[in-house]
């Protein structure tokens, strides 16, 4: 998580790494919007917040 500090946000793919889950979890999450985190689109791919990954992890 330390070498993330520096970034804002992140693909799909790392961000699922850091959650423990499949990919296809967090695209879900942002398909049926119902899931604990909200990416936001950049140029049509998700882009998932640093900050709220640590929240959602409780590494403040």
């Amino acid at each position: 998580m330390e070498r993330l500090a520096m970034r804002s946000h992140v693909d799909t793919k790392t961000a699922a790494d850091l959650l423990g889950r499949t990919p296809q979890t967090p695209r879900k999450w942002a398909c049926y919007e119902d899931g604990p985190l909200r990416p936001m689109r950049v140029n049509g791919r998700l882009a998932w917040a640093v900050a709220d990954i640590r929240l959602l992890l409780h590494l403040g």
